[in-house]
């Protein structure tokens, strides 16, 4: 369906479809929804479209989420169209933020609807954030990266990773800074010292040149926020849930990345690793998604029901 279809309309095109229907955010999204459909026999005939197919007045400035929110509150439980669509979003930071005074909260299980169904973490890149994914990455990537050395150094910093990312992220969050903080970091920005990522003052620099006012103590913050909170049960052991799906896959890959360069290999084959190849990284995480149980990447397989 290459059409646009106001809300109202796009219900009833729902209807007048012979199979189902899951909505996702974007492109990368539904990218990954087709893969998923080629290991799971029972979807093989679900539609797969994209928040972009909605277009409507009330929608007007509204990002995907948003769009995909807007036509679920329209449909009722029960309802002809509720048996033919699955809307998977990713869940941000609902119900792990405290409103009144923006600190985290310990994870718990997202809210699902019957229509609605959200991912577990941040995002759905938060699925990719494994010792697991990252050691099929390097055996894809070769060149020896993936060596029992290697891979045993790499493990030892990830929880220190993931702790970093999640730290990152709410200083990020708490200024308004997500947008200006994408695509910021390069290899020489970070190194590991006495058990933390530390950042160089660069990055502070690089949110100065984006605009960002309040840039000023950002990595002081960072530095607090994580030995206060990110140390310390439950944060520190549910991290990779908390990160920001796109901070967070930037400063794991980067984290990754300089422990690869610490053990030998040269700074060009470092930024491969941390911001290169990121079509072929999006194609092996989806394959390596697609392989895994139901229960370890739930509720993804839900969509498809």
């Amino acid at each position: 369906m290459s059409n646009k279809y106001s809300i109202g309309g796009y219900k009833i095109a729902l209807r007048a479809r012979t199979y189902r229907t899951v909505l996702v955010e974007g492109k990368d999204d539904k990218e990954l929804f087709n893969r998923l459909k080629i290991s799971l026999p029972h979807a093989a005939n679900f539609n797969i479209d994209t928040s972009d197919i909605l277009s409507d007045e009330t929608l007007s400035g509204c990002g995907a989420k948003a769009k995909i929110d807007a036509l679920a509150a329209q449909i009722t439980e029960g309802s002809e169209v509720a048996n033919k669509i699955r809307c998977f979003v990713d869940r941000e930071w609902e119900h792990l933020v405290d409103p009144d005074n923006q600190n985290p909260l310990p994870w718990q299980q997202p809210q699902q609807l019957a229509v609605r169904i959200a991912t577990c973490g941040h995002s759905i890149e938060n699925y990719g954030f494994s010792l697991s994914f990252v050691e099929e990455y390097l055996r894809h990537f070769g060149g020896g990266l993936a060596s029992p050395d290697t891979m045993a150094r790499i493990a030892e910093r990830i929880p220190e990773i993931l702790r970093a990312s999640a730290a990152f992220s709410e200083v990020a969050r708490r200024r308004s800074a997500i947008k200006r903080c994408s695509d910021i970091f390069d290899l020489n920005d970070i190194s590991f010292q006495n058990g933390i990522m530390v950042f160089s003052d660069e990055v502070e620099n690089k949110l100065h040149d984006r605009g960002l006012e309040n840039h000023d103590g950002f990595l002081d913050e960072y530095v607090q926020r994580y030995t206060e909170t990110w140390c310390e049960d439950p944060f520190a052991i549910e991290a990779n849930y908390h990160a920001h799906g796109h901070i967070g896959e930037s400063i794991l890959w980067l984290g990754v990345a300089r422990v690869v360069v610490d053990s030998g290999f040269p700074e060009a084959v470092g930024r491969e690793v941390a911001t290169g190849r990121r079509d072929e990284k999006r194609r092996v995480w989806h394959g390596w998604l697609s392989s895994l149980p139901p229960d370890e990447i739930a509720p993804i397989h839900a969509a498809f029901s």
